[in-house]
């Protein structure tokens, strides 16, 4: 689904983060990748390790090119995909079906 070959300077697990999000696997995001999907740069600047920010060129490329476009963009996006991900959950309740 996503193609990473093109990302070798950005570390494994951003990419597994980035992907997961996208995949609709992750359900919470910490600060730092909510605001660079969110397009917020002063917050992300603001909280991202040397790591992310030595990347973040090509983490922007990932971005825009692999994840699916409704997953990013602004604070709105996220939260709409991560509610239509909470909706493909499993219910708490699922396991207890009589």
């Amino acid at each position: 689904m996503f193609n990473t070959a093109n990302y070798q300077n950005v570390p494994q697990h951003i990419l597994d983060t980035l992907m997961a999000w996208g995949k609709r696997e992750c359900l919470h995001l910490s600060d730092t990748y909510a605001e660079l999907l969110s397009n917020d740069l002063f917050g992300f600047m603001n909280r991202a390790d040397d790591e992310m920010i030595q990347a973040l060129p090509q983490i922007v490329k990932f971005i825009a090119n692999e994840l699916p476009i409704g997953c990013y963009g602004t604070e709105q996006n996220l939260f709409f995909w991560q509610q239509e991900c909470l909706d493909l959950s499993p219910s708490p309740d699922a396991n207890n079906v009589k």
